[in-house]
């Protein structure tokens, strides 16, 4: 792409706003595919301040690759965001498809160990209806003879985090209204948005013996943002490392170029943790207790243990 022009939509264009140009003809918009997708992703990403915006514009507008695939490349790493990604697919997908596709599904499970519940929880990718059954299940089976409770979370990258928040909500978070956080994302008549986030306790008794949540680099995106929820309403100890940090919901784009297939994911949202002047994607989670030997679970079982005494 020449250096050009930089379109003029800092916080002030939504997606609606920057529809493809369909009277183009083929040849032309796969020529100019790069400055539509730059200026789509100025219309979607939420730049915190002009400072940014104009970083990542001036970057942009000057990368040289061999081809408009490695340039659109280049722009998404340019981001800086794990939530933000460029992949080709198979011809026979299309973008329902990827949204849609499973990964290889990982339950919840549980155990009894020195009765410490340990409850791992390697993904919230999974259908919902099941995780929020399982979830359930197996902490309502051990609860009452528990001394305390271990959330396994560290290989937890992500996925629905409406049931893990209703799981919170019904049977950890304390009375009153928990500063969790701030989403921030761009308005669709321009300007930055931001909302606060909170975490409150449903009906249900509460737990309340000690909790402690692993945590680790694998740590990622809803599985942050329930270990956010949890840290704001409970007094649960988080050990382990600093998580991978990632906020949510990218905008899913299929794009075709040259007899290919592509899907372009652009976050919408950034998602600063209470109290923190950064993003979660700098900031990411620090655990209460820096811990990262092989084992962590049972130095948590002992942890627990002491505290309840």
């Amino acid at each position: 792409m020449k250096s050009g022009e930089i379109p003029n939509n800092f916080l002030n264009t939504s997606p609606e706003d920057t529809p493809p140009d369909k009277s183009e003809e083929n040849a032309e918009k796969e020529k100019d595919l790069p400055s539509e997708i730059l200026t789509h992703i100025a219309a979607t990403y939420p730049f915190l301040n002009e400072e940014e915006y104009n970083s990542y514009m001036g970057k942009a507008v000057n990368i040289e690759p061999s081809n408009p695939i490695d340039e659109i490349n280049e722009m998404v790493k340019l981001l800086n965001n794990p939530h933000a990604y460029f992949e080709k697919i198979d011809q026979n997908q299309d973008i329902e498809d990827v949204e849609n596709e499973k990964r290889p599904e990982k339950f919840p499970s549980g155990e009894m160990i020195d009765d410490v519940l340990y409850m791992r929880i390697p993904s919230f990718a999974v259908d919902r209806d099941k995780l929020e059954q399982q979830l359930e299940n197996i902490f309502l089976r051990y609860k009452d003879e528990s001394t305390g409770l271990i959330l396994d979370l560290r290989d937890n990258e992500g996925g629905h985090i409406i049931p893990a928040r209703a799981f919170a909500q019904k049977h950890f978070i304390k009375e009153g209204i928990h500063k969790v956080g701030t989403n921030v994302q761009l308005r669709k008549e321009g300007g930055l948005k931001r909302v606060k986030v909170t975490a409150y306790p449903e009906e249900g008794e509460k737990y309340e013996k000690p909790i402690a949540i692993l945590i680790s680099g694998k740590t990622f995106s809803s599985a942050e943002r329930f270990v956010a929820v949890m840290k704001s309403g409970t007094d649960c100890v988080t050990i382990g490392t600093e998580t991978f940090g990632g906020s949510a919901h990218p905008i899913k784009h299929l794009i075709e170029y040259g007899g290919d297939k592509y899907v372009l994911g652009i976050p919408r949202w950034r998602f600063y943790l209470e109290g923190k002047e950064k993003p979660i994607e700098e900031t990411k989670i620090k655990p209460d207790i820096y811990y990262d030997k092989e084992d962590i679970v049972d130095y948590a079982v002992k942890l627990i243990k002491e505290v309840a005494k």
